[in-house]
């Protein structure tokens, strides 16, 4: 099975740290002694362990103190797609942090966005620097369009055909969940190439994928290899390496 072990839990200890609740447009905005939500004003006293959590996995915002924990819940969703580009350090937006970081929260934040206003991104860092606050807070409605930009560099789909990293600026990464028209994905990469994949597929047919790969149906058998297409049928899940 391919994993993404890191939860992701962006925080800060900043008074003042801002974060969306994923799903909405709303800005949570903290400090010691206040919280903003949206136009909502509350009085807080953290005297000790200040912290602003936006918790990706349960879909809330945690505030919370050594004697004090609040959670600010956001709308349910499901079949949410899950991106790791290799980065284990802790999620403190304090520090200086990567685009191994931070474009992992722009994509699970903008599926759970509606569609806003097109964005332009030749260069992610000056993108995120010019354009966002806080922990991943836009100055414009954008976020749906920046997952999808993100998105297109992992997949491509074009009729009966199935492209994977078509156009992959990152070395290292893993992608769960992904939805095609054919059924769901999960991929790993190294150094730029395809390593690994896991297809669950909801339909019978055949992929035009072009590629030379084994293909194994279960995990520790042989396989086959194959060139180019690839058969599937709904309900039975394949393995899929040795990519050329």
């Amino acid at each position: 099975m391919i994993k993404i072990a890191r939860k992701l839990r962006p925080f800060s200890h900043r008074s003042g740290a801002k974060c969306l609740i994923p799903g909405t447009e709303t800005i949570v905005e903290a400090y010691p002694n206040l919280l903003r939500v949206g136009s909502i004003e509350t009085a807080l006293n953290i005297v000790s362990g200040f912290t602003l959590q936006q918790d990706l996995e349960r879909n809330c915002v945690w505030v919370f103190g050594k004697n004090f924990r609040m959670k600010i819940k956001g709308p349910h969703f499901q079949n949410i797609e899950k991106l790791s580009l290799g980065s284990h350090k802790s999620q403190n937006w304090d520090k200086v942090v990567t685009l191994a970081d931070i474009l992992p929260v722009i994509f699970d934040l903008g599926q759970k966005s509606k569609p806003g206003v097109p964005v332009q991104i030749s260069n992610y860092e000056e993108f995120y620097r010019t354009s966002f606050d806080g922990i991943a807070v836009p100055n414009r409605p954008f976020l749906r369009e920046a997952y999808q930009k993100i998105r297109s560099h992992f997949i491509n789909e074009n009729g009966s055909e199935l492209i994977l990293l078509p156009d992959n600026p990152f070395p290292h990464g893993r992608l769960l969940n992904l939805q095609t028209q054919f059924g769901t994905l999960d991929m790993e990469w190294t150094k730029r190439r395809l390593r690994r994949a896991i297809f669950h597929p909801k339909i019978t047919g055949e992929i035009i994928f072009p590629y030379r790969f084994r293909k194994k149906m279960q995990q520790h058998e042989k396989g086959i290899m194959m060139n180019g297409v690839l058969p599937i049928e709904a309900g039975k899940t394949m393995f899929l390496d040795r990519f050329f």
